[in-house]
């Protein structure tokens, strides 16, 4: 997170020129709210590369509740978001934050 410019993602995504990964603005902004929803306490986009057409990344950190029911549904959306990246989803073992490769 300390790499590069880093960003809370709720607000920086509203900006149609800023995307996540390979997705465009509409999927990038509603994987956004999917994530928000299941009770994220706080998601960043990190490692923000600037281009001539916008703001882009592939790099998430989620800060999970300790709520295990919220927590476990986090989890299972991000490995979704993994095994379509061609890796492994993580297991819960406490951790606070999770890291998300979209690309």
């Amino acid at each position: 997170m300390q790499r590069g410019k880093c960003s809370e993602v709720i607000n920086w995504i509203e900006t149609k020129s800023h995307t996540l990964g390979e997705l465009d603005w509409v999927r990038s902004r509603r994987l956004v709210k999917s994530l928000s929803s299941l009770g994220c306490l706080k998601i960043y986009a990190c490692e923000i590369f600037s281009g001539d057409h916008g703001e882009n990344t592939g790099h998430l950190v989620i800060e999970l509740p300790r709520a295990e029911l919220k927590r476990k549904k986090i989890l299972k959306k991000v490995h979704g978001l993994a095994r379509e990246q061609g890796y492994a989803g993580p297991f819960d073992d406490g951790q606070r934050y999770v890291y998300v490769k979209l690309d």
